[in-house]
C-alpha cells in the first residue's frame, strides 16, 4: 500500500500496490487506533477484505 499527502480536504489516500497481489486492486474500509506510541491502521484488501486484512503503523 501507498499513500499520498494528505489533501486540502484532510484526508489522506491509500493506493493499491500492484505489487502485493492481495492489494493490487483496491484498498478501502481504513480504521486508524491511537497505541502508545503511534497510531495503527487497518484496512482491507482486493475484494473487500476476501483476500486480506491489513496493517501499518506509525512511529
Amino acid at each position: 500500500m501507498g499513500s499520498a499527502p494528505v489533501g486540502g480536504d484532510g484526508n489522506l489516500s491509500l493506493i493499491p500496490d500492484p505489487e502485493n497481489e492481495w492489494e493490487s486492486q483496491m484498498v478501502e474500509y481504513p480504521s486508524i487506533l491511537e497505541e502508545a506510541g503511534g497510531r495503527r491502521l487497518f484496512y482491507c484488501g482486493n475484494v473487500y477484505g476476501k483476500t486480506g486484512i491489513g496493517t501499518a503503523t506509525t512511529a
